[in-house]
């Protein structure tokens, strides 16, 4: 029985040494030219066609130099790396995640955000990046609006808007603006600042198709914990200025935000234009009963072949009730008889209950050649009726 135990001992011994050997004699492959080429050749079908690269040379596994490299979705293509040096942990790919120590890159493009096919079309991919530095950073315009070029360096994790650390700073070289990003968004709560100074055809003014607004000066700052998250916002763009600050206690759903913004006359795009913009508001209290006031103007305002003479809108309750007018004064939409709207204002008048039994909002907008009521209600399931008066239908069918 002893000699059985004996040899099978033996076995077991001379097995393990059979793996220890062979493993050693892998990486000793994997460190060699072809050894690296085969293992390159593993990688797409190890993550299921997410990742592909060439060109892997440096020390297996950790620590690589890849002359090329893409990271895919069912879509396509996302991103791709050319000439990076990489300190990382590749077998966290498996898993959906892109962990690295440091990444060095000569060029790096992003052609889009990645998807998944969760019914939210969000990310479920993980970066953790401990250290980045990237030569030149090229975005798309689905990622920035318009192809932009940039230098990058700082750190970044982003698993969702609510797991992000991003400490960033970018510089663009095809066109002025720099961008310093020192962020913490978690669990709903934000930290740090953001400093953004870009001139006309910016990031931010590709992002919102507004390529006439002129150079864009934003700062932002937020601290503080969960209960008593404080935020201040200044952004001048063009001859646009708007500041806002406020706190909020996510646990408690309570909140004071003030805002304000003015602009003379602009034209921030082709097909949008106003002679002067005006709009404050302030909001305080529980989310569902706070106490609201806010108020819009707009004159002459372009939008399209659209026009309106004077827009004004007011938001105004407390203990969860609000009521909402406006007025749109010489309003002229386009396919439509010019003259239709313009002979009298189009009114607005609503209420909503936020709080009690019965939550629900309710809103007519009257004018002469037009009426319609609505009512929503917010409760579980959601409904919503509108019906609408016309009194001659002939303006309608010219």
């Amino acid at each position: 029985m002893a000699r059985i135990w004996i040899r099978l001992a033996y076995g077991a011994a001379i097995t393990v040494a059979a793996l220890a050997v062979l493993a050693i004699a892998f990486f000793i492959f994997a460190n060699t030219g072809p050894g690296q080429d085969w293992v390159a050749s593993l990688v797409k079908p190890l993550t299921n066609g997410k990742v592909s690269v060439e060109g892997v040379r440096g020390r297996f596994p950790d620590s690589l130099r890849v002359a090329h490299a893409e990271l895919s979705d069912d879509h396509g293509v996302w991103l791709s790396i050319d000439n990076a040096a990489m300190d990382w942990s590749p077998f966290a790919l498996i898993f959906n995640r892109l962990e690295a120590a440091r990444i060095d890159a000569a060029n790096v493009r992003v052609l889009r955000r990645p998807m998944n096919d969760s019914e939210d079309g969000g990310s479920d991919f993980l970066i953790d990046i401990a250290a980045l530095k990237i030569g030149k950073l090229d975005t798309s315009a689905a990622i920035s609006g318009r192809p932009a070029s940039f230098t990058a360096e700082g750190s970044l994790r982003y698993g969702s808007l609510r797991d992000t650390v991003v400490k960033l700073d970018l510089e663009r070289t095809d066109e002025a603006g720099s961008y310093q990003i020192d962020l913490t968004l978690r669990d709903g709560t934000a930290q740090g600042v953001a400093a953004i100074d870009e001139g006309r055809l910016g990031l931010i003014a590709g992002l919102f198709d507004l390529e006439d607004i002129g150079p864009i000066n934003l700062y932002a700052r937020a601290s503080g914990p969960m209960n008593a998250n404080t935020m201040v916002l200044g952004l001048k763009a063009g001859a646009l200025e708007a500041t806002g600050q406020g706190t909020l206690d996510l646990p408690g759903r309570r909140g004071r935000v003030d805002f304000s913004a003015h602009a003379p006359a602009m034209n921030p795009r082709e097909g949008l234009a106003w002679e002067s913009l005006e709009a404050s508001g302030h909001f305080d209290g529980a989310f569902d009963e706070p106490s609201v006031s806010a108020h819009l103007e707009i004159r002459n305002l372009v939008s399209d072949a659209n026009t309106v003479a004077d827009l004004s809108a007011d938001i105004s309750g407390e203990t969860g009730a609000l009521d909402f007018t406006g007025s749109a004064t010489g309003l002229r939409l386009a396919d439509t008889d010019p003259g239709l709207f313009a002979r009298a204002p189009v009114a607005l008048k609503g209420h909503a209950q936020l709080k009690g039994p019965s939550q629900n909002i309710t809103a007519a907008i009257t004018h002469p050649a037009i009426s319609i009521e609505g009512t929503y209600d917010l409760g579980k399931p959601a409904r919503a009726t509108a019906s609408a008066t016309i009194p001659n239908i002939a303006p309608f069918a010219a």
